[in-house]
C-alpha cells in the first residue's frame, strides 16, 4: 500500500495556477484551505507576472500546455512588503547586489504608483511629495491598499495579453472545431 506522499508523487493535474506573493503569511494552501496538488504555483515578491521573467513564463506555459490548467489566479495581499517598498524612497547609493535585484523587481510597481490616476494613489503620491524621505506606509493607508489592487490588475492584464495565453486558446479553439 502506498503512503499519501507516494501517491501524490504521480504526475499532477490541476485546473488552477496560482500566482502569489512570496510572503509566507499568505500561502495559497492556507488561504484557500487547499490540499496539496490543488494549485500549480508561482510565487514572487509582490505577485508580479512579466513575460520577460523566464521562471514565471515557463510555469505558466507548463501549466497550460501540460497540466490542463483552465484558471489563473493572481492574488495580492494588503500589507505587501514589495508594494510598500515601491512606495518608499529608493535606498541611497551605493546599493548592494541583493538590494539592487529587489529594487529592479519592484520598479514596475513604482511605475504604477507614479502614473496611476486612482484617487487614493494620487492622494498618497501628493502627500509624499512634501517629504524628504518617504517611509513604507502603514497597512491601513488607502493609497497603499489601492496600489496592492492595481498591481494585481497589472499582472492580470499582462497575463491576458501574453502570447502563451493567446496561442494556447487559439489552439484550443481550433481543436474543438
Amino acid at each position: 500500500m502506498k503512503t499519501p506522499q507516494e501517491t501524490d508523487c504521480r504526475r499532477t493535474s490541476t485546473s488552477f495556477m496560482f500566482i502569489g506573493c512570496s510572503d509566507s503569511r499568505v500561502s495559497e494552501g492556507t488561504v484557500f484551505n487547499a490540499r496539496p496538488g490543488t494549485f500549480f504555483t508561482e510565487r514572487n515578491i509582490a505577485n508580479q507576472f512579466h513575460a520577460t521573467d523566464a521562471n514565471a513564463h515557463s510555469v505558466m506555459s507548463y501549466a497550460l500546455a501540460e497540466l490542463g490548467v483552465k484558471h489563473i489566479i493572481v492574488m495580492g495581499h494588503y500589507g505587501c512588503g514589495g508594494v510598500a517598498a515601491a512606495i518608499a524612497s529608493a535606498p541611497s547609493a551605493p546599493i548592494d547586489a541583493a538590494n539592487g535585484a529587489v529594487q529592479n523587481w519592484i520598479d514596475p510597481i513604482r511605475a504604477i504608483f507614479q502614473t496611476s490616476t486612482r484617487p487614493e494613489i494620487v492622494e498618497l503620491r501628493e502627500k509624499n511629495k512634501l517629504l524628504a524621505k518617504v517611509e513604507e506606509p502603514e497597512p491601513q493607508e488607502p493609497g497603499f491598499r489601492a496600489l496592492v489592487e492595481e498591481n494585481v490588475k497589472a499582472s492580470v492584464r499582462r497575463i491576458a495579453t501574453d502570447s502563451v495565453i493567446a496561442n494556447h486558446y487559439a489552439h484550443s479553439l481550433a481543436t474543438q472545431q
